[in-house]
């Protein structure tokens, strides 16, 4: 089959040009294309946006991070630092009554307050570091900007942990938790060899006893089961006025020098 055009069969006012155009003093703006410009600055500025939450989500990462690392460790220092521990007998005080109670702390609270205590005293180390260098975090209109402030915190981390400050405060936390144990034991042992004295009675044929008062038993008897231990003035050195070689305990310094191991161990820091 043989087909035929003809340049007849597209005249007319119809056809397959379709309906007439008309121009419209109106564009369509709901959505269109913004300038060139402005399209360059958005994918800058969406840049930075993606690398905002990207810092963003790693800064909070790592410092959940960091926490859990830091309360494994003082949960294992807490247990390993009270492990011959069953128990403490303290008075402390209740705000509600206005007076100090009797109260017994066994091992399982013990370790949840001194590792709590621990956590307690490095998060605050941790933020008031970040609070002392807010302005090198933050832009001008004071927003965090997550690259510099996880740069921040690790040093404040580092600070709270790994610093002679932070080594030295740790080390004294740690000596003042064994000296409040050792002094138990040790005004213990200080009972015993009283009553062991006191079975003996022998010892005022040394005229070691105090001079105003012969029996040994009188000068110490009311003080030797104290809990907090008087030894520390109590059992002086051989002096004159007191005639006795019983060294004191030092348990009055220890607990002065300890208080805030004492403090953290009751649970005040909790």
């Amino acid at each position: 089959m043989v087909l035929s055009f003809s340049a007849t069969a597209f005249a007319g006012n119809e056809g397959t040009t379709g309906g007439r155009g008309y121009a419209v003093d109106f564009d369509r703006d709901n959505p269109e294309y913004m300038d060139a410009s402005d399209a360059k600055k958005l994918v800058t500025d969406l840049g930075k946006d993606m690398k905002a939450m990207y810092y963003a989500i790693a800064a909070d990462e790592a410092v959940f991070g960091t926490a859990k690392g830091i309360y494994d460790f003082t949960d294992s220092l807490a247990k390993d630092l009270l492990k011959d521990v069953d128990k403490l007998d303290a008075k402390v005080w209740n705000p509600s009554t206005g007076m100090y109670e009797d109260v017994t702390i066994y091992q399982e609270d013990l370790i949840s307050n001194v590792r709590k205590g621990f956590n307690h005293i490095i998060g605050n180390e941790i933020a008031n570091y970040l609070n002392d260098r807010v302005d090198s975090f933050v832009n001008g209109d004071n927003r965090i900007q997550p690259d510099k402030y996880i740069k921040v915190f690790n040093k404040a981390v580092n600070e709270a942990l790994t610093s002679n400050k932070a080594q030295k405060n740790i080390q004294a936390l740690i000596y003042g938790l064994a000296a409040i144990n050792l002094q138990k034991s040790v005004n213990d042992r200080a009972d015993d060899l009283y009553d062991d004295i006191v079975e003996w009675d022998h010892w005022k044929e040394f005229y070691w006893t105090s001079h105003y008062d012969e029996e040994l038993e009188k000068v110490i008897a009311d003080q030797v089961d104290d809990p907090d231990g008087a030894y520390a003035t109590t059992w002086l050195p051989t002096a004159p006025w007191n005639n006795t070689v019983l060294v004191p305990t030092g348990s009055w310094a220890a607990a002065a020098d300890s208080a805030t191991a004492g403090d953290m161990l009751i649970g005040l820091f909790n």
